[in-house]
């Protein structure tokens, strides 16, 4: 067995690994998988934590060329978003490889990387039934094991490392009102990490979440243009019931500003409606849609004590801001049935920064 692969148990508290997280109530989640497993135990041959980079090299090296190897990249504080990504993976590749990093390129000087909530053995407590309670894998162990990838700052990112990537998708000089703009060290310090992610993983599909649209976006456009064989799955956005978008974040949200929250879907919905509803012969222009959905956000954050980020109706891969009008559902489903457009919102809601999309399909 490659060195530097500790087995999980010992390591996974006994906690029936909630840890603070938000967890949905639906039988496809957590719980299920837990109750689902029985009594599967992290065990040497179905799972295995790798803290270091040689360690992670080592186990891939060990993979068979014919292994199909799935990526989900994390920073951790896990919810139901991130779980539906490992079951994807699970369903379509042989072995599941989890990153917890929280990457601190991606964060501004005046950001929450100090306070960004690291919960590793709630994580952990979330991860194993669903790990373990998948269907064995080909090849026999120890060579299918799903991994937990766990690197230190210094590991990933020796102090003296100068490099960085940069991508022009969502910048702010195509599309000022994005993350871009936003957050300007943002789509960098994503592209760096998930570059060396997808190096040292070798994946043949990563998967990341819808909610982050623009995020999305520029890891298809990094893939494609550094010539990664690896396809980038996007799985659709988890919500809990009154529609907001599962986050880490929502952690910092007050019991007032988690009560506000669901106006950011709401607005959203909004827009979508307003597109939908001119599908009966008639047009509606990007201009249109933002207002629209501008008008339902500033009523309802403005009132909460928060304060909207940005609104963007935008090409969905390219980020460029749409102003006139849109192709009619109809054709859409037709021709582009992964939709075109992509509405995207951000606001502020005391200490949290949301943001939520929806894609006009």
């Amino acid at each position: 067995m490659p060195e530097g692969l500790p087995f999980v148990h010992g390591h996974v508290s006994a906690s029936d690994g909630s840890g603070g997280s938000t967890r949905a109530t639906s039988p496809s989640g957590a719980a299920a998988d837990s109750a689902a497993a029985g009594s599967a135990a992290p065990t040497p041959d179905r799972l295995a934590v790798v803290p270091s980079v040689a360690g992670l090299a080592a186990a891939r090296a060990a993979l068979p060329a014919t292994a199909r190897v799935g990526l989900v990249a994390t920073m951790g504080a896990l919810h139901e978003g991130h779980l539906a990504l490992v079951r994807r993976s699970l369903a379509e590749t042989d072995v599941t490889i989890v990153s917890i990093y929280v990457n601190p390129l991606q964060f501004g000087p005046t950001e929450d990387l100090a306070t960004y909530p690291r919960t590793l053995d709630a994580d952990m407590a979330l991860l194993t039934p669903v790990l373990c309670g998948a269907p064995p894998v080909p090849p026999t162990p120890p060579l299918g094991r799903h991994l937990i990838f766990t690197p230190s700052v210094s590991d990933l990112r020796p102090s003296l490392a100068g490099t960085t990537v940069t991508t022009t998708v969502g910048e702010a000089a195509v599309n000022p009102t994005s993350e871009g703009a936003a957050r300007p060290h943002f789509f960098a310090g994503v592209a760096t990490v998930v570059t060396s992610l997808l190096v040292l993983a070798r994946p043949t599909a990563a998967y990341f979440g819808e909610k982050d649209a623009q995020q999305l976006a520029v890891v298809r456009a990094l893939a494609r243009d550094l010539h990664f064989p690896t396809t980038i799955v996007g799985v659709p956005t988890v919500r809990a019931a009154d529609g907001l978008a599962e986050s880490s974040r929502n952690v910092y949200l007050t019991p007032a500003d988690r009560a506000a929250a669901p106006v950011l879907y709401r607005a959203l919905c909004a827009g979508r409606d307003a597109w939908a509803g001119a599908g009966g012969g008639g047009v509606v222009s990007g201009a249109t849609l933002r207002a629209t959905v501008t008008e339902v956000l500033e009523k309802g954050v403005t009132a909460a004590g928060g304060r909207v980020l940005y609104v963007s109706v935008a090409d969905r891969w390219t980020m460029r801001e749409v102003e006139g009008d849109l192709r009619p559902p109809a054709v859409v489903a037709a021709e582009a049935p992964l939709g075109e457009v992509v509405i995207c919102v951000a606001a502020q809601l005391g200490n949290a920064r949301l943001i939520d999309n929806i894609v006009l399909r």
